[in-house]
């Protein structure tokens, strides 16, 4: 019986389940989504190299944010 409820208790937790981030990572993901908005900005104002230099320093910020 206890392997009936080890295995209902696994199943409760999702399969990509993942802890939450660190300070620094939600740091570095805030500040990437900063500077993309800027580039956003920049980029339907026409200033096309300041959005492009806004873009490369978002990805510089957090590579692994999904902006």
């Amino acid at each position: 019986m206890a392997l009936v409820s080890a295995a209902s208790l696994a199943t409760a937790l999702p399969a990509n389940a993942q802890p939450p981030p660190s300070a620094e990572v939600t740091d570095a993901r805030s500040r990437a989504r900063s500077l993309y908005d800027q580039a956003e900005r920049a980029a339907s104002e026409r200033r096309f190299a300041e959005a492009l230099e806004a873009y490369r320093n978002a990805l510089a910020a957090d590579p692994s944010s999904p902006v």
